[in-house]
């Protein structure tokens, strides 16, 4: 059978994106399934990792072309996630990341849930007067991939806006960062990896 779709309900079609983007990566469902089962019914009604998991259910052992994720919608309702409202996809994952890693039990859940999604990325930054460099290690869950360039363009494709993240950057003007060996702002060269 073909992949099981995911009704609209309200103006959750971002919601429905998001969904399919967790239902769809095996390792994401291969935490899901090692989740504790809240033991009453209102614990179960509101907890979004074991609503998710009922819903996969739904999804696979389905005959039809799409389920409705009402259950699901009803519980993050209960979470103040509005349905009939708009929501930015960013926020709308990180409002779901935090439910699910707040509501899993298992601390080995959570650990890898977070290695699955965390991306580590490394700030280089090098003075252009003296060499200098610094390397900043951080990790988010999210890119802030741009989708215009520095003409206000439109980058076109996520392949476009990934090589543009990925850019090295000049810090000059307002942006210059402060050289510990220079004593003073000056120009860097910002590359991200």
């Amino acid at each position: 059978t073909g992949a099981i779709g995911l009704y609209n309900l309200g103006q959750s079609c971002c919601l429905n994106s998001l969904l399919q983007v967790f239902l769809m990566n095996i390792h994401f469902t291969g935490i899901l399934r090692r989740i504790t089962v809240p033991p009453c019914a209102v614990q179960r009604r509101r907890n979004v990792p074991y609503q998710m998991l009922l819903l996969l259910e739904k999804m696979q052992c389905g005959k039809c072309k799409a389920v409705r994720p009402i259950e699901l919608a009803c519980c993050l309702s209960a979470h103040r996630v509005e349905l009939f409202v708009q929501h930015d996809a960013a926020q709308l994952f990180l409002h779901l990341w935090n439910l699910i890693k707040k509501q899993m039990k298992k601390l080995e859940l959570v650990e890898e849930l977070s290695d699955l999604y965390t991306i580590c990325i490394q700030e280089h930054l090098a003075c252009q007067n003296c060499s200098f460099e610094i390397n900043i290690n951080s990790s988010m869950l999210t890119l802030p991939l741009p989708v215009l360039d520095s003409n206000s363009h439109r980058l076109k494709t996520l392949e476009d806006c990934l090589k543009y993240f990925f850019n090295p950057e000049e810090l000059t003007g307002q942006n210059m960062c402060f050289c510990q060996q220079c004593g003073r702002k000056t120009p860097f060269l910002q590359v991200i990896r």
